[in-house]
């Protein structure tokens, strides 16, 4: 998979989405032909052509970035994919499906992973609840994170608990599995600019929306594509436990 195939599949959602808003729309109208004949009923079909006309160009807006991307990455030689693990920028795109998906990708445009909530979660035990597993680059599961209460879980493939982010008013923090901070968080409430700072004050990792390297713009042509950067050497672990993160971000919060 890559962000054209992205592009391409969200399109298609859109389009279903305009189809659909025309149903109604047509009962509305056929039935007052045929039965009513008032002309104010008419309005109540109007939300719904609305609906379906800004779909439609949506769906023709997905469309014209598939096309674009695909020429992009076809015509770009280093088409080699990283790892999860390792990548040093993710780039965050968000499916607008019933069931929300966070998408990854490299910043050469092929797909990364995704965090997708799951239903019916196993750890030690079955767990009823918000959960998320977290899939790799090859769409196997690299982790997974439980939300209890304003904590936020986080585990590896194997379901070991790694630590936990957590939220207090203002206040973001991350904790290794013994309940010790390893990590604050630095950030506005404004907009996204969420800094994971280390305790040698060092920057780890940096969640940010709003700012893209003009060599990814073919890739991605909306500039506020949020950005998810590695600033230094964490483990597989570390990366999981910052990656909670994503999850309060574009699960929770927003």
């Amino acid at each position: 998979m890559n962000i054209s195939i992205f592009y391409r599949s969200t399109a298609a959602i859109s389009l279903n989405g305009s189809i659909v808003a025309l149903i109604p729309a047509g009962l509305i109208v056929v039935g007052n032909l045929l039965f009513f004949g008032l002309p104010d009923i008419m309005l109540l079909a109007l939300p719904f052509f609305v609906y379906s006309f800004v779909c439609f160009h949506l769906y023709l807006y997905r469309m014209r970035q598939s096309f674009s991307t695909e020429k992009s990455i076809i015509d770009r030689p280093e088409n080699k994919g990283d790892s999860l693990s390792e990548a040093r920028y993710l780039l965050i795109l968000l499916q607008p499906t019933q069931s929300p998906e966070l998408h990854l990708f490299f910043q050469n445009g092929l797909f990364a992973g995704k965090i997708k909530r799951q239903h019916k979660f196993v750890l030690s035990r079955f767990w009823h609840g918000r959960a998320y597993t977290l899939f790799n680059e090859q769409g196997k599961e690299a982790g997974y994170f439980k939300v209890k209460g304003k904590n936020i879980a986080a585990y590896d493939q194997k379901n070991n608990y790694l630590g936990y982010f957590k939220k207090e008013k203002n206040k973001k923090q991350l904790f290794d599995k013994n309940g010790r901070p390893v990590c604050s968080i630095e950030g506005s409430n404004l907009f996204m600019d969420e800094k994971v700072i280390a305790k040698n004050r060092q920057q780890a990792a940096r969640l940010r929306r709003g700012w893209l390297r003009v060599q990814w713009l073919a890739l991605f042509p909306d500039p506020n594509t949020p950005v998810l950067s590695f600033s230094e050497p964490l483990s597989e672990k570390g990366r999981l436990l910052t990656m909670s993160l994503l999850v309060q971000e574009f699960f929770i919060e927003r």
